[in-house]
């Protein structure tokens, strides 16, 4: 039994809008980017309040010249159906005041946001209270699984991931855990592609619930990950991530040289190779750090390759190779690639 009292009420909505700015030369148009003007929350499913589930979904759409989104896309998310639907459903009624440029209204294609869905509004946690809000058994569960990492031993560890994964009815700091087991689970494999997937959920969704000593060891272990897969911005967001929520901890002092040498080669004109991998949720994402882009998949076609840019989205099917120039007033770009699960493919940004 969960040992916290629930107030079974939507928390409210965190909105992590990561809109760019504009680029340099649109600014210089007097550019202005969209506002929201006018938001629907989410409704908290029934079934999944009645079940103490929570979860977090995260999507990316395009605002038009009208200020309505469109071609919305769920990058991510806690894997619940009926999360996923509400969170469509809400996101596409929101309005905003359009993007422009010297007031001609203009499309703003690169929109992000994470809507959360949580049981309890309280977010006083505290180190030696957040393992309380465990269920015991999943506890327990986690436990041994971690203990099995550290002797070598994986197949019981992935029988404890396995059984984790298959209770559905996991509260947020549930969730939380099981990741850390996870990510640390793919990186004992020497799968740190995986692992930095993992971790990137924790980075992302753990931080107000997961002791501190844990989730600051989770941030160290995401860069090291994402430097050793060649993914240079994401070890950058990482990095910048650690820096702002403990920006006085040892293990920075450690890190800043790889932190300044990967935004040395994100600035300079080497090729960078990074491998993708398609999820089981959600589709694999990319921030676009060059000005030429290559993806090239010697497996199963790419069902579809969505790249939104400020001002600007292409859209590919069925890729098998496919090269993209990127137009400098277009922005900051993100790609994002949809398909079978597990198939991995080339990403070269030159």
């Amino acid at each position: 039994m969960l040992t916290t009292k629930k107030t079974f009420t939507l928390s409210t909505v965190s909105l992590l809008l990561c809109i760019s700015a504009l680029s340099a030369a649109a600014n210089a148009d007097q550019a202005q980017s969209a506002k929201l003007i006018s938001e629907t929350s989410p409704v908290f499913p029934f079934e999944y309040r009645k079940a103490e589930i929570e979860g977090w979904v995260q999507l990316s759409y395009v605002v038009d010249e009208q200020g309505k989104v469109k071609d919305t896309l769920i990058h991510d998310s806690t894997g619940h159906a009926l999360f996923e639907q509400s969170a469509l459903q809400a996101v596409q009624k929101w309005q905003y005041q359009p993007a422009n440029v010297n007031g001609t209204p203009v499309p703003q294609s690169f929109n992000a946001v994470t809507l959360n869905f949580r049981l309890d509004n309280s977010n006083n946690y505290d180190d030696n209270q957040r393992s309380t809000d465990v269920n015991k058994r999943f506890l327990s569960r986690f436990q041994k699984g971690m203990n099995a990492i550290e002797k070598g031993n994986l197949k019981d560890a992935a029988k404890k991931i396995k059984q984790l994964r298959e209770r559905d009815k996991r509260k947020w700091i549930e969730s939380s855990y099981l990741w850390v087991l996870e990510g640390y689970y793919f990186e004992k494999q020497g799968d740190t592609v995986n692992a930095a997937k993992s971790f990137a959920k924790v980075m992302h969704n753990g931080s107000d619930v997961l002791p501190r000593a844990v989730y600051v060891e989770v941030l160290k272990k995401a860069f090291i990950a994402n430097i050793m897969n060649n993914n240079l911005s994401e070890a950058v967001t990482v990095y910048e991530t650690f820096e702002s929520f403990a920006a006085d901890h040892e293990a920075l002092k450690n890190l800043a040289p790889y932190y300044q040498q990967a935004k040395d080669f994100l600035n300079g004109e080497q090729p960078l190779e990074v491998v993708g991998v398609l999820p089981q949720v959600g589709l694999w994402h990319h921030k676009i750090s060059k000005s030429e882009l290559l993806l090239s998949s010697a497996e199963n076609p790419l069902d579809a390759v969505h790249l939104r840019c400020d001002h600007q989205q292409v859209e590919y099917q069925k890729v098998i190779q496919q090269s993209i120039n990127i137009e400098p007033h277009w922005g900051q770009c993100v790609v994002y690639v949809e398909g079978v699960a597990g198939t991995q493919f080339l990403v070269t940004e030159s």
